[in-house]
């Protein structure tokens, strides 16, 4: 009947966990000092002095909780959310299978070409999508050269 349903593999990033690690050791140890603090000062009071207080703070926090129920159920205008419409590049949804208009200079393409001859040997590391792009600006420089040829 499941069949088509495979089982997934849920894959764990070390660094995710170690991140997730560290956030709750802060939250446990904020709590702790917090519970530590209140230990602290509710030790000072007697019993009955506690128990008033905690019916005074439930009271507080209770009226207060109900107060904002009903002034959601019964606002008599009701709040609503603006949605401002996105800005994006012009050409950003175009499909691209219009000609393009970019054009790559000679010089360009030197530098593209020197830098690629010294690669090696800066022996730094190359920023992620860099080759891509100077594959690209290649391409493009060739594809103007063809074209320039096949117009004369």
């Amino acid at each position: 009947m499941f069949k088509g349903k495979k089982n997934k593999i849920i894959k764990e990033s070390p660094v995710g966990d170690k991140v997730a690690g560290k956030i709750a050791g802060f939250v446990i140890t904020v709590q702790t000092k917090c519970s530590d603090f209140m230990n602290k000062l509710l030790s000072r009071l007697s019993l009955q002095k506690t128990k008033i207080l905690l019916v005074v703070f439930c009271f507080c926090w209770g009226s207060l909780s109900i107060y904002f129920i009903l002034q959601a159920v019964f606002d008599s205008k009701p709040t609503t959310l603006k949605v401002d419409p996105l800005q994006f590049p012009r050409h950003f949804i175009d499909a691209g299978d219009e000609e393009t208009t970019n054009r790559v200079d000679e010089h360009i393409y030197q530098q593209i070409q020197a830098y690629r001859k010294s690669m090696d040997s800066l022996h730094q590391p190359i920023r992620p999508g860099l080759l891509d792009s100077m594959n690209v600006l290649e391409q493009i420089y060739l594809l103007q050269q063809k074209n320039e040829t096949n117009e004369k």
